[in-house]
Parts: structure tokens; C-alpha cells; sequence
């Protein structure tokens, strides 16, 4: 068992592994990925109850502790994380940018300066930012903003669960990134319905070939 576990890891780091949680307000679902591939679901479980609000993980300890317990009892514990926030918590908006695009950085600290009405419900200045740019439409640029409050407090849950957090992401991002493959093949202008079943309401994406049209419940 000793050597074991001085391997253990000496295995993680030669051969990472990853694991993907899908983050809402009331359930965790999880599965492993390997060699790029993802597995089956391992992790389909309810959230204590009033333990998230709006996104935002309020009661940090019993979070972390059940993540971290769901984790260890899947042999997940040294996997590197990659979590989509609550839907409810991510908003979405395509930006015309009528100048050459700077490198990321740059974008998102020329949008705060800019600081257009997008119609969010926090300002820029409390929000975290991601910019992708749409490589089937010139001159547009992907926004997801969220409030800096969620992530900070994701991380907070996910570094006191022990975890190795590689990264968080909006649930759209992670939707479209699955489609990207079957929607490259897809025709020019080609739109494609994606409907997320759930128990009461279930999000609808509209995606005009790798161009985000809208998103609703």
C-alpha cells in the first residue's frame, strides 16, 4: 500500500486525467475523461438544498466536503476538474467589433473600458469576462460574463474539497464545444435546435453554424 501510494502521484502526473462536473443549484452530474474521451456518467446526485443561490455557493463546507467525498469514492480525487457553472449564472451576448481584434486580454479590458449597456444584470466592472471569437463570423466576438462573486466562490469550494480545479466554463460554451464536431460538417447557415431536458424547465440553444443566436428556458 505504501508504494501505492508514493506511485499514485507519479501516475497522475505522467498519465493526467480529467474529470467534467456540470454545476446547477440543485444537482452535480460528473463523468471522467480519458485519452480525450469522455466516459459514462459516474456522478448524478442532488445538491443539499439552499446551499446555492443564484450561482453563487453560499454554504462553502458542505459543498466542498460532499464534492470531495463523491470524487474520492469514484477514484477521481486526483483528476483534474473541469466544471460549467450554474446555467442560471452565465449570460450570454455576440459583440460586432468594428476594429482588428486584440489578443484576449486586450479584448476584454477594451470592452470594460468601453462599457457598452449590454442588458446585463451586473456591471462589467463585478463581472468576469471570457471572449472567443467566432471563427464563421468575422468580426463577432462570443461574451460570457458572470458575476465575479460565482467564480470566487467555485474556486473557494473547489480548493478546500482538495481538488485539482482546472478550469470553470459557461454551460453554453461547453454545449457548443460538444455539437462542434457534428456542426463542422454541417452546411453554411445550417440551424441547429439543441434542447437540454430537465425536471421543470429545459434550456433551449438556437446556433446558426457556430454563431449563438440565442438561449432561453
Amino acid at each position: 500500500d505504501s508504494i501505492r501510494n508514493q506511485l499514485g502521484p507519479l501516475k497522475s502526473w505522467m498519465f493526467p486525467y480529467q474529470v467534467l462536473l456540470e454545476l446547477s443549484e440543485t444537482n452535480l452530474l460528473g463523468q471522467p475523461l480519458a485519452n480525450g474521451r469522455p466516459g459514462p456518467t459516474c456522478l448524478d446526485v442532488p445538491l443539499p438544498a439552499l446551499t446555492i443561490r443564484e450561482g453563487v455557493p453560499v454554504e462553502i463546507d458542505p459543498l466542498a466536503d460532499l464534492i470531495g467525498e463523491l470524487l474520492v469514492r469514484e477514484n477521481l480525487i486526483d483528476a483534474y476538474v473541469m466544471a460549467s457553472l450554474p446555467q442560471n449564472a452565465v449570460h450570454w451576448r455576440v459583440l460586432e467589433w468594428d476594429t482588428p481584434l486584440p489578443p484576449r486580454e486586450g479584448a476584454v479590458a477594451a470592452l470594460r473600458q468601453r462599457e457598452p449597456n449590454l442588458g446585463l444584470p451586473f456591471s462589467l466592472a463585478e463581472a468576469e469576462l471570457d471572449l472567443q471569437e467566432l471563427p464563421l463570423a468575422p468580426g463577432h466576438l462570443l461574451l460570457a460574463a458572470t458575476r465575479r462573486d460565482v467564480v470566487d466562490g467555485w474556486i473557494k469550494v473547489f480548493h478546500q474539497a482538495g481538488l485539482n480545479l482546472d478550469r470553470l466554463a459557461s454551460p453554453q460554451c461547453c454545449r457548443l464545444a460538444a455539437l462542434h464536431s457534428e456542426s463542422a460538417e454541417l452546411p453554411t447557415g445550417t440551424l441547429v435546435l439543441v434542447v437540454t431536458p430537465c425536471e421543470t424547465t429545459g434550456p433551449l440553444l438556437l446556433d446558426r453554424k457556430s454563431t449563438r443566436l440565442n438561449s432561453s428556458h
